[in-house]
């Protein structure tokens, strides 16, 4: 009899130990976790699809949006409005699908209070959940990029324009193949 009542209070000390460890484990992943999304630039969201809330928003929603995250927490149905309108249709056929459980890659733009205007690469895709329908994702704020890009494509337009306005053979050949990557039209008048 004595035996048993030790045996039974070791196997719960042993429970005890072992769910003390669990749950010290779980507050050390969830603290690795914070400390992750309070330091990345990127804009981390977890949504509830049935409940339509976000469960998580990360601090840097704050920055690139220039928006409290407390309001988009409180009603997500106002993260439309951040949307350029040009951008607004689009973003909503991107949220069905997200609705549906499905993957998603999307660039749109956002309007700040400050009315600046930002390019944002969102990536969406379902996470697994047996009680749940949830739906993770990460923005990026793309502006810098797309600016770039923009500045290249302006650059290789006003080549090209002066390219075909001069009189002048201008040419460009790739230094190892030696190919040919542009010629000007005045090439064929020589």
């Amino acid at each position: 009899d004595e035996v048993a009542l030790v045996q039974e209070v070791a196997e719960r000390t042993w429970a005890a130990v072992e769910r003390a460890r669990a749950e010290a484990a779980l507050r050390s992943s969830e603290a690795l976790f914070r400390t992750l999304a309070e330091v990345i630039e990127d804009v981390f969201y977890v949504t509830d699809l049935d409940a339509g809330r976000l469960d998580y928003l990360s601090p840097a929603y704050e920055a690139v949006w220039g928006r409290p995250a407390a309001e988009l927490t409180a009603d997500l149905s106002r993260f439309i409005e951040t949307i350029h309108p040009e951008d607004r249709a689009a973003v909503e056929a991107n949220k069905a699908q997200q609705a549906r459980g499905e993957t998603v890659h999307s660039e749109y733009r956002i309007l700040r209070p400050d009315g600046e205007v930002r390019w944002i690469f969102d990536r969406c895709f379902p996470i697994p959940d047996g009680c749940r329908r949830l739906s993770a994702g990460v923005a990026t704020d793309v502006t810098q990029h797309r600016t770039a890009e923009e500045r290249v494509r302006t650059s290789d337009e006003r080549f090209r324009q002066f390219g075909e306005a001069s009189q002048d053979v201008l040419w460009i050949r790739d230094a190892e193949t030696l190919s040919w990557e542009y010629l000007t039209p005045a090439f064929e008048t020589i």
